[in-house]
């Protein structure tokens, strides 16, 4: 079977990238031959990457605003659909993108993701919508465009109950799974990885919020450095910031992880920064399998630590973060990025600490079921191609 995964840039965006290499690993095991739709420099993933239609990654040198939405409009009227036609299904990869916050970078960017699965429908290429969440949407007008389109699909696949039901209110039949980063199988820790004290605590921290201005960001900040302050008021605990993703200017956060370490050794907490980009994330969830608990920002850093059996708690900034920790049962561990409150945190920071060991059990009890609905989304997608083959 030929598979094309369309949608699927990161570079050093560890969630989209994790999201993407377990796809490919996956569907190359069961025999696929696989290619990767992205014009982002930085992927690889060991498979042949074709171009997309209209520009998706960030460039100094790239075509401008103006002349990306030229390439949107004749996209949508006339598609080049050749390089659809190798594939037998166009997956479009899983994520979080199909949302609108009510920004133009949202919006464009929903028009984009959008645009390989119309094209993939004219070529007669059947398309699967992969282990996505979906929504919110600011606008309503572009909600039903997106339902529009995602009702002429007939596999769509969502990652947890709070986009299985807004898909539901859009007139889709959704199909559950989980997130295919749960199908991650830790390794070792990377070799340059740095030896930390026992009982360390992961931190990520995110450079931009979703819809949040910059005033509402350095609020989030400002909570995250003073809650873990007044958490570890007391306690021995280091903290280790790691950088998760640093992949344009636009989508890095060494230099607000570099401030925030910084801030926390100026208020007597013993902190430092991470940065192991190199590292697969096989080795990069074993790493985090060495601390104690990660307080997470970043969606899939949280997943890395979880497939590696660290708790979390997880600073929620798209309902993504609080669906995905509901299939855990760790919904009291979701603290919201956007208004952060310090005290909330330091107080579950501390809860968090005294139920370690409780915790731990959870995330060992639950994660087997988590990776079997992760696969199970490899075997819907195959089964829907080779079912109408068969027929």
């Amino acid at each position: 079977m030929n598979v094309l995964i369309v949608n699927a840039y990161s570079a050093r965006n560890r969630g989209d990238g994790m999201i993407v290499s377990q796809m490919v690993r996956l569907f190359r095991e069961r025999g696929c031959e696989v290619r990767v739709m992205s014009d982002d420099p930085g992927d690889s993933y060991g498979v042949e990457r074709v171009q997309p239609l209209a520009p998706i990654w960030p460039s100094g040198d790239g075509p401008s605003k103006l002349t990306i939405l030229a390439r949107v409009a004749r996209d949508y009227v006339r598609p080049d659909a050749a390089q659809f036609r190798w594939a037998d299904v166009c997956v479009s990869a899983g994520g979080g993108y199909l949302y609108d916050d009510g920004g133009r970078t949202s919006r464009l960017n929903v028009a984009r993701r959008l645009l390989p699965l119309r094209a993939a429908r004219r070529a007669g290429t059947p398309v699967v919508l992969f282990s996505q969440s979906i929504g919110p949407f600011a606008s309503d007008r572009w909600r039903r465009l997106v339902a529009r389109e995602l009702r002429r699909i007939p596999l769509v696949i969502v990652r947890e109950e709070l986009s299985e039901r807004v898909g539901r209110a859009m007139g889709l039949s959704p199909v559950l799974c989980d997130d295919i980063a749960f199908a991650l199988e830790p390794g070792e820790p990377p070799a340059s990885a740095p030896t930390l004290p026992p009982g360390t605590i992961g931190v990520t921290v995110m450079n931009a919020l979703p819809g949040v201005d910059s005033a509402g960001h350095r609020r989030y900040l400002d909570a995250l450095a003073e809650g873990l302050t007044a958490g570890l008021e007391g306690r021995t605990e280091p903290v280790a910031v790691i950088s998760q993703v640093s992949a344009h200017s636009g989508d890095d956060d060494v230099g607000v992880g570099r401030e925030l370490a910084d801030r926390l050794v100026r208020s007597g907490v013993s902190a430092t920064f991470v940065d192991l980009g190199g590292a697969s994330d096989e080795e990069l969830s074993a790493f985090y399998g060495r601390l104690r608990l990660v307080v997470a920002s970043r969606l899939h850093s949280g997943i890395l630590a979880l497939c590696s059996g660290t708790p979390i708690i997880a600073l929620s900034y798209l309902p993504k973060t609080d669906g995905v920790l509901a299939r855990l049962g760790m919904e009291s561990w979701v603290l919201p990025a956007a208004g952060l409150d310090s005290e909330r945190l330091a107080a579950t920071l501390a809860r968090a600490l005294e139920q370690e060991g409780e915790l731990r059990e959870q995330v060992r009890r639950r994660l087997p079921e988590l990776r079997d609905g992760a696969l199970r989304a490899i075997d819907l997608t195959m089964g829907s191609v080779n079912g109408k083959a068969a027929a």
